[in-house]
């Protein structure tokens, strides 16, 4: 049994805000993460397969094809901001809670 870890890194930016509030009422409730410019995080995230070599090849998986699949859905962008979430982040993002 072969063990294969990729490691894929990438960012991801958020912004929490409602718009029938005043700037200082969402900086007052979200803090950091009403950021009118968004608010980042960075990620690393380690994909492991295990398996027994293919003869042929001596693959386990295809490390192009599991980075390809790691990236799925990476890029959606939407243009939507987000409240009404509650709590508190270790980044200091806060919610309505």
């Amino acid at each position: 049994m072969v063990y294969l870890t990729r490691l894929e890194h990438f960012n991801a930016a958020h912004k929490l805000f409602n718009p029938n509030w005043t700037k200082e009422e969402n900086d007052a409730i979200f803090g950091v993460c009403a950021n009118e410019n968004w608010h980042g995080h960075n990620f690393d995230l380690y994909v492991t397969v295990k398996g027994i070599p293919d003869p042929h090849t001596g693959f386990v998986f295809d490390v192009k094809k599991l980075s390809r699949k790691a990236g799925q859905g990476r890029s959606r962008k939407t243009s939507k901001s987000r409240s009404g979430s509650s709590g508190e982040s270790r980044s200091g993002c806060r919610g309505t809670g």
